[in-house]
């Protein structure tokens, strides 16, 4: 089978929670003997054309500024992927999607992949909020939403979405049965208002507990200027591979209360490593505190004092009764590994070749 999946942007230096998505589900089926090429704009110096652990990269040019990126690539990207002549399409996000809405394009046998809602985030942009509303209305496709939860919607019945949820290489984020619980808690995300990180810093400066903070973003500088005195608390930037991995293995427990998530993939990276997490009400967040052994679950991200008050509990919890790493990698196996997540993407591909 001969797979074109679509999306906004893929540069193998800047991988996104999306982009990590379609290169992990892109490797699996190629290891199943498919074919892959995903097709994107070029948003930054990537080449337009390369290949990767079998996977064919197709790039259009773009003017890269926001808000002219997409539209300067409209008819380019369609013309790409109409040349492609693959049996199945994969736009995912609706603003792949919305190329799928018109004339040759419209015909190609496709499924779009949601991961997310903008009615979940605060403040979405008007506009863009109008335009995901009116393709997942007119689609023709099947939609699959990698999240059953949402906070502010009910997409799943309101535009008949299946769920899939995203995967994890089980066999590379797994338990290092050779360290104990670590002593330090592990943060990885956007260092952005979204993912709280600024309530996670106040917790930690209050409670004395060491935290390791992974990632890049617009409240970096602010923040590790802030406490750079706390010496509890250390940012240590981008992280890939296997040194994050590492990072993930070694750490008593995870926490990420993000305000919105479309999925959370990092909650299933530190789960799959048997540790427990601090998560929010949001994404696959509810799904994966089955109960108190997976971690604590924030109701209220705007509450400093529900975050603090979850993160000293779950502490408290490990050190009195150790972490069931097994129990929560078990689930995880069970539910989220790229092999399973993989099947399911293939089975409805092959349905919709055979109609």
């Amino acid at each position: 089978m001969k797979i074109c999946i679509v999306c906004t942007r893929f540069n193998l230096k800047r991988l996104g929670g999306v982009e990590r998505v379609i290169l992990n589900l892109s490797k699996k089926i190629i290891s199943k003997g498919h074919d892959v090429t995903i097709i994107c704009k070029q948003e930054w110096d990537e080449c337009l054309y390369e290949k990767h652990a079998g996977i064919k990269i197709k790039r259009v040019k773009c003017v890269k500024s926001p808000g002219l990126k997409t539209s300067t690539a409209f008819f380019s990207l369609r013309k790409k992927i109409l040349n492609e002549k693959a049996d199945i399409y994969n736009p995912h996000d609706w603003s792949s999607g919305f190329l799928f809405l018109f004339g040759k394009m419209n015909k190609l046998k496709y499924i779009l992949t949601s991961h997310g809602f903008l009615a979940d985030y605060e403040s979405p942009p008007l506009l863009a909020k109008m335009v995901e509303k009116f393709v997942f209305s007119k689609t023709k496709a099947e939609i699959v939403c990698v999240q059953r939860f949402s906070k502010n919607t009910n997409y799943l019945n309101d535009y008949n979405m299946e769920y899939i949820p995203n995967g994890v290489h089980t066999n590379l984020f797994s338990i290092d049965k050779s360290s104990k619980d670590g002593e330090y808690v592990l943060f990885v995300a956007s260092i952005d208002e979204r993912k709280n990180i600024a309530r996670v810093c106040k917790a930690f400066s209050e409670n004395g507990l060491p935290i390791r903070i992974v990632g890049d973003g617009p409240l970096r500088k602010m923040l590790s200027q802030k406490y750079k005195k706390d010496r509890n608390i250390k940012f240590l930037g981008r992280r890939e591979g296997l040194g994050l991995i590492k990072l993930f293995q070694k750490c008593k427990f995870f926490v990420l209360p993000s305000t919105a998530e479309g999925f959370g993939l990092v909650w299933i990276e530190a789960q799959s490593c048997g540790k427990p997490i601090v998560a929010s009400n949001v994404g696959v967040g509810p799904e994966l505190i089955i109960d108190k052994d997976f971690g604590r679950l924030i109701n209220n991200t705007s509450s400093q004092t529900d975050i603090s008050r979850n993160i000293i509990s779950l502490n408290k919890q490990i050190d009195q009764d150790g972490t069931k790493s097994e129990k929560i990698r078990k689930n995880i196996i069970n539910n989220y590994s790229w092999d399973s997540i993989s099947d399911k993407y293939l089975n409805k591909f092959e349905v919709l070749l055979s109609k």
